[in-house]
């Protein structure tokens, strides 16, 4: 077994990374996160990170949204 120390990310992480626009809809997102079996989603605006949504997220989003 090999120890978490010393495992390097690129091992572990998810490739080629999914991503989705800021001006996208929730109910996208939602849809990424489903299909790619992934809990967050990189948020991009022109290429550059600009945040991440989680599914709590959209939860909190859908549960406010009558508000």
């Amino acid at each position: 077994l090999t120890s978490i120390g010393s495992v390097e990310v690129h091992k572990v992480m998810s490739h080629p990374p999914v991503t989705i626009g800021e001006e996208d809809e929730i109910e996208d997102a939602a849809d990424l996160m489903l299909k790619n079996r992934i809990a967050r989603l990189p948020v991009v605006r022109e290429g550059a990170l600009v945040g991440i949504v989680a599914r709590a997220d959209i939860v909190r989003g859908v549960a406010t949204a009558g508000d």
